[in-house]
């Protein structure tokens, strides 16, 4: 685990995302239904045997987007879910109305439209359970593709087929397509909004996750992240030495100095474990872990040693105050001492608290004045 301070000021950048990206939906939206609606406009002026059928059409493209546009944005609230559902049966009566009604039957004498719409309008329908999970953003996305596909095709059979040989039909063709080509940026540029939409609520789970395993004063990680290690140790048969490493007398400097100076130990005390380069961890109060894979004897003195050489300088916590607060350290190996966490943590604590007892000098504060003029004191 690195050990590195978050001063990354990320829910601010989250926040400002989220409205960035609500705000350019709505645009997209918007954008979407002008298209839409001048897409319909165009639809009058095909000839008396495709005006019906080509009507129809439209509809049913009108109907598909706005359903396109709702299927992207159902992750974001239940009234977005709704509309969705809705935007799909009106989509499926459009389906009905193109295939079923009397009125279109000369659409589908037309070559090919029996062949497309047909298979077409099974393959929706068949898609129709899968709205269950519209509201799921990693479902989401794969549900409007699907449904993205059926639209393209239907867009691809109009663009193929709708064509005569009048050059104000050409002309008016080739608008509806550049209003058909807008209409599709807009849709991908919605589901794009939802994969960033997908990207930013996984950087801020990242975000709140580390937050949880991070202690807030000392900036090192947690008792929740020392268990999660462990764990994850223990689980993999992977053999590591847990040290726990408390500071005598730190009581007194509370009582002496005040909370905010105990803070300032605490801090000072992190700093030094974690300059150390092994996975160290602030577990409550007073109280550190450290993680290390080292089981020779002497390298454990060695390492023992240099928690007490580092843990041994000095402290500034007032104007012309110096402190300096001894360590005791206590430690249990996996799978030597113990195979379950708890009771490898209470052979560590044990053997911490016996160290601290046998090695407790007085417990009066010793002073020393410095040469310049300052006073040390050592708890």
């Amino acid at each position: 685990m690195q050990n590195k301070k978050n001063n990354n000021p990320l829910p601010p950048l989250l926040r400002r995302a989220k409205y960035l990206l609500l705000f350019v939906s709505g645009v997209l939206i918007i954008a979407n239904l002008y298209f839409l609606s001048e897409t319909r406009s165009y639809a009058k002026s095909l000839n008396s045997q495709q005006s019906q059928a080509t009507w129809y059409l439209f509809q049913l493209t009108k109907e598909y987007a706005e359903f396109q546009s709702s299927l992207a944005l159902a992750p974001y609230s239940n009234s977005y879910q709704q509309s969705a559902l809705l935007k799909y049966e009106l989509t499926w009566s459009r389906f009905d109305l193109l295939i079923a009604n009397q009125e279109s039957s000369n659409f589908l004498t037309l070559p090919g439209a029996k062949s497309v719409f047909f298979p077409l309008f099974e393959r929706f329908k068949a898609l129709e359970p899968n709205l269950e999970l519209i509201a799921i953003p990693e479902h989401n996305i794969d549900i409007a593709q699907q449904f993205e596909a059926l639209y393209l095709e239907i867009i691809d059979y109009v663009n193929t087929n709708f064509r005569v040989s009048s050059s104000l039909y050409q002309h008016q063709m080739d608008q509806a397509r550049e209003l058909f080509n807008m209409q599709l940026l807009t849709l991908l540029l919605l589901i794009f909004g939802v994969l960033f939409a997908a990207y930013i609520l996984h950087k801020e789970s990242e975000y709140h996750r580390e937050q949880s395993l991070t202690d807030s004063l000392t900036q090192i990680p947690n008792r929740l992240a020392l268990f999660n290690d462990l764990r994850n140790k223990i689980s993999r048969h992977q053999p590591f030495r847990l040290f726990i490493l408390d500071l005598d007398g730190f009581k007194q400097v509370n009582d002496q100095y005040g909370h905010q100076a105990g803070d300032h130990v605490l801090k000072a005390f992190a700093e030094k474990i974690n300059s150390l380069g092994a996975n160290c961890y602030r577990i409550g109060g007073d109280e550190f872990a450290i993680l290390s894979d080292t089981f020779n004897k002497d390298e454990i003195a060695l390492i023992t040693n240099e928690f007490h050489q580092r843990m041994h300088a000095t402290v500034i916590v007032t104007d012309g105050n110096a402190i300096q607060v001894r360590t005791s350290v206590g430690s249990a190996c996996f799978p030597d001492d113990s195979n379950d966490l708890n009771e490898l943590i209470n052979i560590a604590d044990n053997k911490m608290y016996v160290r601290k007892h046998t090695s407790k000098k007085d417990d009066s504060e010793r002073s020393t004045i410095k040469s310049d003029g300052s006073v040390e004191h050592t708890f």
